[in-house]
């Protein structure tokens, strides 16, 4: 069930690997965040949507933290 949902945490297998998919999930809502704050700028649109990115921008964080423990926990070989 785990690798359906986090199907690049259960490819973190070396040291490398590891590194780059943690780097991934801390950028993916960095990123997300920067968008919605160009967003904002619009003044019709923006107080809508900065609030719709809002809600997927904590979604994905959630997303990106647990994505994280998966990959360590599969790296330390807890859980297969």
């Amino acid at each position: 069930m785990l690798a359906k949902l986090f199907p690049f945490s259960y490819k973190a297998n070396s040291v490398g690997s590891l590194v780059l998919y943690i780097v991934l999930y801390i950028i993916l809502p960095a990123l997300l965040g920067v968008v919605s704050s160009i967003v904002s700028i619009i003044p019709l649109l923006g107080g809508i949507l900065v609030w719709v990115l809002g809600i997927i921008s904590g979604l994905l964080g959630i997303y990106c933290f647990v994505g994280i423990v998966v990959a360590l926990l599969v790296f330390f070989k807890v859980i297969k």
